[in-house]
């Protein structure tokens, strides 16, 4: 196993090449290479030359191998690759949220710095009219961004700090992250060198642009003159639709994740979670190797539970519905006496599962046909095995999969197929049931070939109680101690919780977006809202002389609100169309709803133009309270 965990302990022992591994058939074990590339060597080029020494090395294989069952190339996977492979979508919708925060939050730094440097117009022209030379100007201005760039960095790591506290169990279990998150020097770093290239795209403009206005003119205007320029007032309005478009893009996304997790959450499980309890009970392993742990352990203990107290029904099983972590597959292949090498095999592919009798009571499991495990099916027994309905299905060949099908469990032991239950989600809500295979547990023994891949490599009890399963823990693990010290280490968890964290990508996902889409619409409708309250103040003059001469104050509200409705409309226009071609990036983690699904847009559209017109309405109101006297009177 590679790499270590940095969980566990483990303990590293040289691989033995011995001439049993070199048999080349079913029973030879399975091996990883890991390798470090040459500089300038290729993926492609290395598995090419790979699969090249493998074709020359077939003929080596035992005859079980041949034909359209051996293997004929090699694969080759960069390392980087299978840690970030299930992951991958997620991150990068992650970076893009980020970006698109970063950007938004630039353009109204931008925007306050570009207003802040208007009003400041008279002060810089008396600058320079003392002898300061544009360049020094431009250099105070600069280096008050960039002070703000920095705080503004302190302050979001802080925040980042907090967010990870919030996240860090979704984010550890979703993202295969370490246990405790905290920022690293290289993303310190990265965070410190953001913040000066913000100040420098964004800081440097706006300082520019008031160090060079000509210093006459600035001085004979009074404050709430100066800067009236045209072309500043549409570098800002561009800037405001830029914000609102962003944030526009966002809130879809996040709109469609909502909606994916309420679909989700409608779609019925197959099985039943309230009052269920998953234990996992962990032993260690050098102190029972050899031993049969599931008559000697796992039985004794399964007995136990099902006499407590609040029990209504306990039950052993190897894998758990929408469980991410441990997965057993199965693959057969089957035909009329023929070797597996043959044309005519047939190869069947299953999930593989042992579970004991009480399960379909835990989980309340419905039959589609014949029956489940019973008290009856006891060790001695004849072997029995159930399937679900997409194996029967897929493998029936219009016949009836319990008639004439059996699976060989070890020397002169058959399993027979029982029973056929309904379909029931396994891995993940979204998708639909895989073939499964499930024996009878308390039947399994040492010897048997499907011992190791079931009941030796993962066990669990499923137990169903009469009260709230959270608070029978302490009981059971107390009872559990007690009757064996060593599953102290046993981990506890409610079927509940199982189903909420395999909605894990998803409601990370979602709750990132509200998080980045109520931060990016805040920060929208504050650039907004400042930039209205701007051009109130540049134009009090203009408004009073409107009201002296009789305008209406809701026509001057009226007219405020024209134009935050335009910018709204435009800014609206582009966050749509960016939000229709970004959607693939979001379609891995959409269900139910698409990329482009109209309710969504229009929905978020029309709540973002709602939002943005009430933050335009507190200027407009403010603006149309503008006494005519006072504004008339000048500086």
């Amino acid at each position: 196993m590679f790499p270590a965990s940095d969980v566990r302990p483990q303990v590293w022992v040289p691989a033995e090449i011995t001439p049993a591994n070199q048999k080349r058939n079913f029973s030879s074990a399975t091996y990883q290479t890991i390798a470090r590339l040459k500089r300038g060597t290729t993926t492609p080029a290395v598995e090419t030359e790979l699969s090249g020494i493998q074709k020359r090395l077939a003929p080596l294989y035992s005859k079980e191998l041949l034909g359209n069952l051996g293997p004929e190339r090699v694969t080759v996977v960069r390392y980087r690759d299978t840690l970030v492979k299930d992951s991958r979508p997620a991150l990068l919708a992650l970076i893009t949220a980020v970006a698109i925060m970063w950007l938004i939050a630039c353009a109204n730094v931008a925007n306050l710095m570009l207003a802040r440097g208007m009003a400041r117009q008279r002060e810089i022209a008396v600058r320079g009219a003392l002898g300061a030379g544009r360049w020094r100007i431009i250099r105070q201005l600069f280096t008050e961004s960039l002070l703000l760039s920095f705080v503004g960095a302190a302050f979001g790591l802080g925040l980042a700090q907090l967010v990870l506290r919030i996240f860090n169990q979704t984010l550890t279990t979703k993202l295969n992250l370490p246990d405790h998150l905290a920022p690293n020097p290289a993303v310190i770093v990265a965070l410190l060198g953001l913040s000066v290239v913000s100040a420098i795209l964004f800081g440097l403009l706006p300082a520019w642009l008031a160090a060079r206005s000509p210093i006459e003119s600035s001085l004979r205007q009074s404050s709430a003159q100066a800067g009236s320029s045209r072309g500043r007032h549409r570098l800002q309005q561009a800037m405001v639709v830029a914000e609102i478009g962003l944030s526009l893009v966002l809130l879809i996304a996040c709109g469609l994740l909502l909606r994916t997790v309420f679909a989700l959450r409608q779609v019925p499980l197959g099985f039943r979670t309230d009052h269920v309890l998953m234990v996992q009970p962990k032993l260690p392993r050098y102190k029972y190797r050899g031993l049969d742990t599931n008559a000697t352990v796992y039985k004794p203990l399964l007995e136990k539970i099902q006499q407590m107290h609040g029990v209504q029904s306990a039950s052993l099983t190897t894998i758990v519905p929408l469980k991410s972590g441990f997965d057993s597959q199965l693959s057969l292949y089957v035909g009329k006496g023929d070797k597996p090498g043959s044309m005519n095999m047939t190869r069947i592919d299953a999930k593989l599962r042992a579970a004991s009798s009480g399960l379909q009571d835990v989980l309340g499991l419905r039959m589609a046909k014949g029956r489940y495990f019973n008290e009856q099916d006891t060790p001695d027994a004849l072997p029995v095995a159930v399937v679900n309905k997409a194996f029967a299905d897929l493998y029936s060949q219009n016949g009836d999969i319990m008639q004439g099908f059996s699976i060989g469990l070890g020397k002169d032991r058959q399993a027979r197929i029982v029973g056929v239950i309904e379909d029931f989600h396994q891995a993940s809500i979204d998708k639909p049931s895989a073939p499964e295979i499930d024996f009878c547990a308390t039947q399994l023994r040492p010897t048997d070939g499907f011992y190791q891949p079931t009941v030796l490599a993962h066990v669990e009890f499923a137990i169903r109680t009469a009260n709230d399963p959270a608070t029978f823990i302490p009981d059971l693990r107390r009872a559990m101690v007690e009757m064996n010290p060593d599953l102290y280490l046993s981990s506890f968890e409610t079927m509940d919780q199982v189903v909420e964290d395999s909605l894990g990508s998803q409601l990370l996902a979602a709750r990132l977006l509200e998080i980045f889409a109520g931060s990016a619409l805040l920060v929208a409708l504050a650039g907004l809202y400042g930039l209205l309250s701007y051009l109130v103040a540049q134009r009090t003059r203009e408004l009073g002389v409107r009201l002296a001469l009789g305008a209406q104050r809701g026509a001057i509200i009226q007219m405020l609100l024209k134009q935050a409705g335009r910018l709204l409309l435009a800014g609206a226009v582009i966050g749509v169309v960016l939000a229709y071609f970004s959607g693939r990036l979001l379609s891995s983690f959409l269900y139910g709803v698409k990329s482009h699904d109209a309710a969504t847009l229009t929905g978020v559209t029309a709540a973002l133009l709602l939002c943005g017109l009430l933050a335009s309405y507190v200027p407009a109101l403010r603006a149309s309270r503008v006494d005519p006297l006072q504004a008339l009177r000048g500086d």
